[in-house]
C-alpha cells in the first residue's frame, strides 16, 4: 500500500460503488532476462491531477505491487472526475523507470516535464479496458534521487547487490568520513531521508541501504544472518565499497536503533576496515542468547509477530524453530563471540524495560572490557526505565518523573562523539562516566527515594554487592532455612497469561501482576522492607533448585514490587528451559526420575529502590503466554501436552535462592556457591 494512505483508501471506497470500473493487470519483467520481478510498484495518476507548470516529482494516486509471478492487478473506478486519461508508471529503485509505455525518468517518480516526453503514453480509461499493460525494465547502476541524494546498486562479494542511498557530504570537495546506516525496513521509511540530509548538513556523506532480500535489495533475506564475518559479509562488503569512492576519507561510522542496532553490532564483529565509532540504541550482539532464545525459551509474540509484521521471508521463523539449540545455524550471529576483534567506541543506550535489556548491557561490557584495540575502554552505557521506545518515561502502567524524558546531551550528540573519533575534535562523553543508569523507585509516593540518574564506570557499580535471598515457602530471607519443598502442577493447555514485560508486539512494562498471582500454578515468595530500603542495581539472578515429574520443563520467574495497597508491580521477569544444563545451549539433557538439577534464572539487570513498607516478591511458574512459547513438557519423546508436577527446593543442599545486587546491605553472599 502506499505511503499516501487517504487517496488510497479513498479511491478503494469508491471502486466498491463503480459499475464499470477499469480492471488493470499486466506483468513486470526484466528487460535483459525475461524474468519476472516481484515487488514492483505500478502507479497511477490522473492527467487532471497534474500541474504542468511544477517542478517537483509527481505523487501518485493509487498503486498496485507485483507479485511473485510478477503480476499486477487493480481496479480504477470509471466516473472518478478526469479518470478518463491516466499515467501510468513504475516506481523501483532497481531498475530505470518507465511511464507507460517507453519513455523512462531518473528518480523513483516523474517530473511534470517528464511526462510530457515523448513516448509518456497516456492510458485512455473511458472504454474501461486496461488490460495487457506490460513493463519490460532494465536495471541500473546509479542514479540521482529526487531529494538531492543518489542511488547506487552496491554489488556484494558474491555479486548480489544491495539498494543504497548516498547524501554527499556539504561543504566543499575534500573528502570525508561516512555514516553507514543498513536497514531491514526500507531505505526510504521511517524518515531515513531526512536522516541522510541531517548527516550530510554535519559533513559527513551518508549511505543507507536496504539490507540483503529487502525492498529493492536483491538476493534471498535471511534477516542478520547476511551481516556477520562468514557466509553472507554484506555490512563489510558495504565498507569495502565505501572506502573505495572518491568522497571517502577512508573512515566510516554507524548508526541505528533496534534492529538497525543489531546489525550495527553484527558489523563490528566484522571488524570492517575504517570503522571508528558506532551509535547503538536499543539493541543486541547475540542472536540466540539476547533476542530470540534466551535462557533457551523462544520469545513467541516477540519473534514471530515482528517477523511476520514486517513481511520478513516465513522460512524465518522456520529455521529459529528447528535450530532451538545455539549450534552452528547462530554463529554468524553471535558478535559476542567476536568481541576481540571489534575495534571501534560505541554509545550503547537501552531500557530497564527494553526487549534488549540483558543483550545492551552485554554488549557494553564486553566491549568496553574485553575488545580489541579501538573499542577497549572507549564504550559508554546509558540505562533508563524505558521500554523499547528509549526516552518514554512510561512503562506500562508505572509513569516515571520527567527527569526520565529523553536522551539526554552528551548521550544524544551522535556528531559530536562521530567527530572526535574521525576528526580528533573533543569527545562530548570525555568527561562522563562509562555508565549512566536510572535507578527507579516507587512511582506516586512523595520523597520516595530513587527515581534519579546515578553514574559509574561499570556494571553493576563497584558499590554493589550480591546478596543472597534463600526461598521457603511463602518468604525470602538472607538465612538459610530448613527446607520445605514448593510444589505446583503446570498444564500446557492453560498456561499463564504474559502481563507486560520486556515485549514489543504485545503490551509492555510494568503491569499488575495480582491476576496470575491467584493461580495455583503462581507460587509467591516475599521480603518484606522495612528500616532501610532496598537498593538494587546490577545482574538479578534466581539459583533454583528443581525437579519435575516431566522429562522436560520450563522455569518462569517474576520479580515484582508490591505497594502497600497490594498492587504487584512488574519489574523483571525471565524463562530457563530445564533440559539446559549450567548455561550449557548446545547439548540438552532430559530431566530424570528423582533428579533434582540446579539451574540459573538470569533476570537481567536493573536499578531499583524499593521502598520500606513494600514487599518483593518473587514468583514462580512455567508459562508465561505467549511472551514466551508454552513448554508442552513432552520433549524428547513428542507427542501429547504432558501435566508436569514441578518441585522447587529450598533447603539443605538445595538451597534455592534469589541473588541481589544491593547497594548499601551489610549481608554478602557465599562466593564458593557461584
Amino acid at each position: 500500500m502506499s505511503k499516501k494512505v487517504v487517496p488510497t483508501i479513498l479511491m478503494a471506497v469508491l471502486f466498491a460503488a463503480v459499475a464499470n470500473a477499469g480492471t488493470v493487470r499486466g506483468t513486470v519483467t526484466d528487460a535483459d532476462t525475461g524474468d519476472s520481478i516481484e515487488g514492483v510498484k505500478v502507479c497511477f495518476l490522473r492527467k487532471s491531477s497534474v500541474d504542468f507548470r511544477g517542478v517537483t516529482p509527481v505523487s501518485d494516486e493509487l498503486n498496485f505491487r507485483t507479485n511473485n509471478q510478477g503480476v499486477y492487478t487493480g481496479v480504477v473506478p470509471g466516473f472518478f472526475p478526469g479518470t478518463d486519461e491516466i499515467y501510468i508508471y513504475t516506481s523501483d529503485g532497481r531498475f530505470t523507470n518507465v511511464i507507460y509505455e517507453s519513455a523512462t525518468f531518473a528518480a523513483l517518480d516523474p517530473t511534470p516535464a517528464e511526462l510530457q516526453q515523448d513516448g509518456a503514453t497516456l492510458q485512455d480509461a473511458k472504454s474501461g479496458n486496461l488490460n495487457g499493460i506490460d513493463f519490460r525494465l532494465k536495471k541500473r547502476e546509479s542514479g540521482p534521487l529526487q531529494d538531492g541524494g543518489i542511488f547506487e546498486m552496491i554489488e556484494m562479494s558474491d555479486g548480489v547487490r544491495l539498494a543504497t542511498d548516498v547524501y554527499l557530504a556539504e561543504g566543499g570537495s575534500e573528502k570525508k568520513p561516512a555514516v553507514l546506516v543498513r536497514t531491514p525496513y526500507g531505505r526510504r521509511a521511517m524518515g531515513m531521508d531526512q536522516q541522510g540530509r541531517n548527516y550530510s548538513a554535519a559533513g559527513y556523506n551518508c549511505v543507507i541501504q536496504d539490507t540483503r532480500g529487502r525492498f529493492d535489495s536483491e538476493g534471498s533475506e535471511d534477516v542478520f544472518h547476511n551481516d556477520g564475518w562468514s557466509g553472507d559479509t554484506d555490512g563489510r562488503d558495504t565498507c569495502d565499497w565505501i572506502r573505495a569512492q572518491p568522497w571517502s576519507d577512508g573512515q566510516i561510522v554507524g548508526v541505528g536503533g533496534s534492529a538497525l542496532s543489531v546489525m550495527q553490532y553484527m558489523l563490528a564483529g566484522s571488524n570492517p576496515e575504517g570503522l571508528r565509532a558506532q551509535a547503538l540504541p536499543v539493541g543486541a550482539s547475540d542472536l540466540y542468547e539476547d533476542i530470540v532464545y534466551p535462557g533457551g525459551v523462544r520469545r513467541k509474540s516477540l519473534v514471530e509477530n515482528w517477523l511476520a509484521g514486517g513481511s520478513f521471508n516465513p522460512r524465518t521463523i522456520e529455521l529459529m524453530r528447528e535450530h532451538w539449540t545455539d549450534d552452528d545455524y547462530w554463529r554468524n550471529s553471535d558478535a559476542a563471540e567476536q568481541v576481540a576483534n571489534v575495534s571501534c567506541a560505541g554509545v550503547h543506550i537501552g531500557g530497564w524495560f527494553d526487549i534488549f535489556n540483558h543483550g545492551t548491557v552485554r554488549a557494553w561490557k564486553t566491549r568496553q572490557f574485553e575488545g580489541g584495540v579501538g573499542a577497549r575502554g572507549e564504550q559508554w552505557l546509558m540505562m533508563g526505565p524505558w521500554t523499547h521506545g528509549a526516552g518514554l518515561p512510561k512503562a506500562g502502567d508505572l509513569m516515571f518523573p520527567m527527569n526520565a524524558a529523553g536522551i539526554q546531551a552528551p548521550w544524544a550528540d551522535n556528531v559530536g562523539f562521530f567527530n572526535h573519533y574521525t576528526r580528533g575534535l573533543p569527545n562530548p562523553l570525555a568527561n562522563t562516566p562509562h555508565v549512566a543508569y536510572y535507578q527507579m523507585g516507587a512511582v506516586g509516593e512523595r520523597g520516595a527515594p530513587g527515581n534519579e540518574w546515578k553514574s559509574a564506570d561499570a556494571w553493576p557499580p563497584a558499590e554493589s554487592k550480591d546478596v543472597s535471598f534463600f526461598l521457603s515457602p511463602g518468604s525470602l530471607s538472607t538465612s538459610r532455612p530448613d527446607g520445605t519443598d514448593v510444589r505446583y502442577t503446570y498444564d500446557p493447555r492453560d498456561p499463564t497469561p504474559s502481563l507486560g514485560g520486556a515485549n514489543l508486539t504485545i503490551e509492555a512494562g510494568s503491569k499488575d501482576q495480582r491476576q496470575n498471582e491467584r493461580r495455583e500454578d503462581n507460587v509467591l515468595f516475599d521480603y518484606v522492607v522495612s528500616g532501610e530500603p532496598l537498593v538494587i542495581a546490577g545482574n538479578v539472578r534466581a539459583e533454583l533448585f528443581v525437579s519435575s515429574s516431566a522429562t522436560d520443563t520450563d522455569f518462569m520467574v517474576r520479580m515484582t514490587d508490591v505497594y502497600p495497597d497490594g498492587s504487584s508491580m512488574l519489574m523483571l521477569d525471565a524463562a530457563r528451559a530445564a533440559k539446559f544444563i549450567d548455561g550449557d545451549f548446545k547439548n540438552p539433557r532430559p530431566l530424570e526420575a528423582g533428579e533434582v538439577r540446579r539451574i540459573t534464572v538470569d533476570l537481567t539487570n536493573i536499578a531499583l529502590t524499593v521502598n520500606v513498607g513494600h514487599k518483593l516478591r518473587i514468583t514462580i511458574t512455567s508459562s508465561n503466554y505467549p511472551r514466551f512459547e508454552k513448554n508442552l513438557n513432552n520433549w524428547p519423546a513428542g507427542g501429547n501436552p504432558v501435566i508436569a508436577r514441578n518441585v522447587i527446593h529450598t533447603g539443605g543442599d538445595h538451597a534455592s535462592r534469589l541473588i541481589l545486587p544491593l547497594v548499601g546491605f551489610g549481608q554478602v553472599a557465599e562466593e564458593e556457591d557461584f
